[in-house]
Parts: structure tokens; C-alpha cells; sequence
């Protein structure tokens, strides 16, 4: 299987090689593979966007998106702390899309996150869906370290974890069996977010079907993120595995044409696939009223995924998911107005 990375790996070093000059090829750059490129372009970009910070201005949004991408083409050697990378498939996509995240939920995600320089989210063809031709490809969540770690000569290594590091995710969708390109990117709990001439088009389309705005839309996909990233921190290993790789030396190569050829559909990249669990998260299993306090009214409760307790004295957290559902005393009057129509 392989993942959008792979795509775009490819893509990359296709267009790449068209452009490149006789000086570029005397040098010997149209012998390189599409990652030994790939590797090159995030390599540069990462630099500027630290050049850039030390200046005190903003590296251009294509610097920052090939930024993100880098620790994933970098060599370990090369980073004190690994990136992660996990696929979401059609079995779980759906259970998560469209649901909500509690502030437990956010706050196992982050707790996750808060140790990995960079996280990448492979979702499957077709799982999460934009509208009748439209998806959600990946979302790539990237630390942004405050500007004074880029300062002087003992300055922090960027892609290692700090407290104050705030979130950056990029959003990739694109049309259905298409190479998704459209790009959007917005910091963690900020209101303000930006997309690309595509995923503006895209979103024009999803308003036009069913009236959702970018800002829900933002919404949406960081709710997906958050309860990715908190049932990888729970998911039990039968409901864990490593996506087939391709087998590639150091210098990112495959060892030689037959082997390019059996490998052809596998990934250059580490890629773990979660798996929904047998009771998909309790989706349709009723949960019974507690007793406790009562509401006076009769309301409607967004379906949403809480951390349940469960184990020894509850210690232990499982992910599930709580139905919509309504709540309050069956003769109690709706929250909502009701009027009466002659």
C-alpha cells in the first residue's frame, strides 16, 4: 500500500527532473531518485524557514509545508527524536468523521503529540470524504518553536520538543483517484487560517452542497486529528500494524530494478495502521442513564468520543464513542422554541 507521501514523492521528482538546467544535469542531480530529491528540496526548505525566523519575518507557505515534510525524508541519524506517521483506513475514518472531541480527548492528543517532533496522518482513498468528488488526503501536524530557539550560536535544535512550541497542521485534499494538491494551514487555537487557490475552490464547492464554512471545516479535521492521535496512544497492538515497506539503502535507493519492480506498490515510508476496534468504539452500544443531577429540559447531544474509564479502580482509558442522543426527563419541554402553525 502505498501512502500520499509516496505520491507526492513521485510527483515531485517527475516534475522536477523537467525542469532541471544542462548545469543541473552536468552535475548529476537527473541520476538521483525521487526521495534523494524530495530529501534535497525539504532539506533547503527547513533552512529557510530557520533563516528566515532569525531574520525575524515568515518563510513563504510553500517553505513551511516542504518544512513539515522534512523530518520524514531526513536521515535518522539526523533527528534526536523520531517523526510519526499513522493510517486512518475506511473502517475508522467514518467513525471519527463528523464526531466531536472532548477537552480528555484533546488534551491525550496533545500529551501524544508533545513528544514527536512532527506527525503525519495518512487517510485512506475515499475515507473521508469533501463533498461528492473531494477528500481529505493527509494532515501533517508540525511544531513551530518560538522564535528565540533559532537565536545564537547554543540555539535548540527545531525539530526537538519544547513546552512552548505551538501546532501548526497542514490539511491536504484533492479530487477522489486525483494526486491530492490543495493545501490549507492553520495554528492551533487560532482563529485565523489560510488555504491555497484549490482548497479555497474545494471549500466553495463543500459550502455550495451543504453550506460548511473553512472555519468548520478546520474544526472537523482537527477533531479527526485529535482522536487519531488519542487512540494511537491507547490502541491495543492487535489493532496496530506497519504498513509494507519498500526496501531502500541509505541512500535512498532500492536495490535494484527486479526489486524496484516487486516493490513498486509498497511505501519508502514507516506507516502505522490503526484499526477500528471489534465494538467500534461502542458506536451502537446504548449507554445507560447514570444517576445524578437531572436536567429540566429535554436537549440534543452531539455525538462526540470521550476517554472512558475502564481496568482496576478505572486507571485505566479506552476511547469510544458516545451516540447522538437526547437527554433530560421524557415530559420535560425542548430546549429549542416550539410554535404553532395555523
Amino acid at each position: 500500500m502505498r501512502a500520499w507521501l509516496d505520491e507526492i514523492t513521485e510527483e515531485t521528482g517527475r516534475v522536477v527532473r523537467t525542469l532541471l538546467d544542462d548545469e543541473a544535469r552536468t552535475a548529476g542531480f537527473h541520476r538521483l531518485t525521487d526521495y534523494q530529491l524530495m530529501r534535497m528540496l525539504t532539506e533547503d526548505a527547513a533552512a529557510e524557514t530557520v533563516r528566515a525566523a532569525r531574520r525575524g519575518r515568515k518563510a513563504d507557505d510553500n517553505s513551511e509545508f516542504l518544512a513539515a515534510l522534512a523530518p520524514f525524508f531526513a536521515r535518522p541519524d539526523d533527528l534526536r527524536v523520531t517523526p510519526f506517521a499513522c493510517a486512518v483506513g475506511r473502517d475508522l475514518a467514518p467513525l471519527f468523521a463528523g464526531a466531536g472531541a472532548s477537552e480528555e480527548v484533546v488534551r491525550r492528543a496533545h500529551d501524544f503529540a508533545r513528544d514527536r517532533c512532527a506527525i503525519y496522518i495518512e487517510v485512506a482513498e475515499g475515507a473521508f470524504r469533501l463533498g461528492q468528488t473531494h477528500q481529505l488526503r493527509a494532515v501533517f501536524v508540525y511544531r513551530v518553536p518560538r522564535p528565540d530557539r533559532y537565536m545564537g550560536p547554543r540555539s535548540l535544535d527545531p525539530y526537538v520538543p519544547d513546552a512552548s512550541d505551538q501546532l501548526r497542521i497542514f490539511a491536504v485534499a484533492g479530487a477522489i483517484g486525483g494526486l491530492a494538491c490543495a493545501r490549507a494551514s492553520w495554528v492551533v487555537g487560532s482563529q485565523s487560517g489560510r488555504g491555497d487557490d484549490l482548497f479555497h475552490e474545494l471549500v466553495r464547492h463543500r459550502h455550495h452542497e451543504s453550506g460548511l464554512q473553512f472555519d468548520s471545516l478546520v474544526t472537523e479535521i482537527e477533531d479527526l486529528v485529535w482522536l487519531t492521535l488519542a487512540y494511537a496512544a491507547v490502541a491495543q497492538p492487535d489493532r496496530r500494524e506497519i504498513l509494507p515497506m519498500a526496501t531502500i539503502n541509505r541512500a535512498g535507493r532500492l536495490p535494484n530494478r527486479a526489486a524496484r519492480r516487486r516493490q513498486r506498490r509498497l511505501s519508502l515510508f514507516r506507516v502505522e495502521r490503526l484499526r477500528a476496534p471489534a465494538d467500534n468504539f461502542g458506536r451502537r452500544v446504548r449507554i445507560n442513564q447514570q444517576e445524578g443531577w437531572q436536567l429540566g429540559r429535554r436537549i440534543k447531544v452531539r455525538g462526540h468520543f470521550k476517554m472512558q474509564r475502564h481496568g482496576t479502580e478505572g486507571r485505566l482509558r479506552k476511547l469510544i464513542f458516545v451516540a447522538s442522543h437526547c437527554r433530560g426527563p421524557l415530559d420535560a419541554a425542548p430546549l429549542h422554541s416550539m410554535r404553532l402553525l395555523d
